[in-house]
């Protein structure tokens, strides 16, 4: 199954679940980071996770795998 985010078509949900946790805490590359550094002390993956599932309609989104996703992100992040 493929997936369309932002005019881009996406291969596999993990790799769209990034894209979507990625762009959300970039804020589209206007924020650095450190404030996406903040994002992530400040709120939890499934808190992140419902926060994007709320501001964009990602109708196809597994919950679970954009959870994983800011783990992921949390885990380079904030180890660096």
């Amino acid at each position: 199954m493929s997936y369309v985010f932002q005019s881009m078509l996406i291969d596999s949900m993990r790799q769209y679940a990034m894209i979507a946790a990625e762009e959300y805490l970039s804020k589209g590359s206007s924020d650095g980071e450190w404030a996406q550094r903040e994002s992530l002390q400040a709120e939890s993956d499934a808190e992140l996770a419902e926060d994007v599932l709320c501001v964009w309609t990602l109708d196809d989104m597994d919950s679970n795998a954009l959870r994983r996703a800011f783990a992921e992100l949390r885990t380079r992040l904030l180890a660096s």
